[in-house]
């Protein structure tokens, strides 16, 4: 109920909501992460997908995925 909310008030893609939710399980349960070629191959396609989607700019939630994948 509270991430349709989210969902709904921060009007991204399903696409990046997700990306964006995988990021912060990562980061919070994280010991050592090693990211595979795959996984930031899927955070890059999502982003750009957002991005198309919102008229070539990124979302906030592409931006915190950004920020969140810089981070850990």
């Amino acid at each position: 109920m509270y991430e349709k909310r989210f969902f709904n008030y921060m009007r991204m893609s399903t696409n990046t909501f997700n990306l964006l939710l995988d990021a912060i399980k990562l980061k919070i349960t994280r010991t050592e992460v090693m990211f595979s070629t795959a996984t930031i191959g899927r955070w890059s396609r999502g982003i750009k997908l957002d991005a198309a989607a919102n008229g070539g700019r990124w979302s906030l939630a592409a931006k915190c995925v950004g920020a969140i994948a810089m981070a850990i």
